[in-house]
């Protein structure tokens, strides 16, 4: 019976259950020429559950069997990134057949982005542009799959304010799976529904706090919290302030 649970615990970790840390992000705001994007990878890939890392100015090399998960993982980015970006596509670039050095096939490629009929290397777009497209992936994932979990860590971080509150609209009105993130921002609290939010504190004796707000339809946020708002027809945002 363990044995059957650590099998099952084993298989959710690798094909239902995504972390992204923030360490991650540190290469996007550095503004290197790489950026980690998570494939999807069959069993029969040995890479399965890991990610890669995508060049943003130069070429691209990976084994000729590998490519088309790449190539549908660059499709799913698109999905996610036209609903809250309309103006950017993701695009494979020059793709040609490359002899590796191991001898087997590979895929040469390059990754850009287009705006209309403009072609930009990824290099010069925004943080919060390279980190949506990172964890894009993922997202879909957690869009389309009810087993699905994704975690993480200052979703925030050098996304714009604006964006931020897109991605969660959509990720909370329609996301079949479950998103779990921390962040500085403010933006989801005027966002997410109340009961979606936990708040940390530094007293060790209550870490963590659930606001006891609640919400009636039609009305604006009306009741008492935990952190210290007491007025009516206040947003979770104004109480947090306070």
């Amino acid at each position: 019976m363990l044995a059957l649970l650590s099998q099952c615990f084993r298989k959710y970790g690798i094909y239902d259950l995504a972390v992204v840390e923030n360490a991650q992000y540190g290469y996007l705001s550095l503004n290197l020429e790489s950026m980690p994007v998570n494939i999807d990878w069959p069993d029969t890939i040995p890479k399965k559950g890991e990610g890669i890392f995508l060049r943003f100015t130069d070429i691209n090399v990976v084994p000729k069997e590998a490519f088309p998960y790449v190539a549908n993982t660059i499709k799913q980015i698109n999905i996610v990134m036209k609903s809250l970006i309309p103006e950017i596509n993701i695009e494979i670039y020059n793709a040609f057949d490359k002899l590796l050095k191991d001898g087997k096939d590979g895929v040469q490629f390059e990754i850009i982005a287009m705006r209309g009929e403009n072609r930009i290397p990824l290099l010069y777009e925004s943080a919060g542009i390279k980190t949506l497209i990172s964890i894009c992936s993922n997202l879909v994932a957690c869009y389309n799959r009810e087993s699905y979990c994704l975690v993480v860590d200052e979703l925030d971080s050098g996304i714009y304010e604006y964006l931020l509150g897109e991605c969660l609209e959509v990720m909370q009105d329609k996301a079949k799976g479950q998103l779990i993130f921390t962040s500085h921002n403010l933006r989801p609290l005027e966002i997410l529904e109340n009961d979606s939010l936990l708040y940390t504190t530094v007293n060790s004796e209550n870490c963590y706090i659930i606001s006891k707000i609640r919400k009636i339809p039609g009305y604006p946020i009306c009741g008492r919290s935990s952190l210290a708002g007491k007025k009516k027809n206040s947003t979770m945002k104004q109480i947090y302030m306070r």
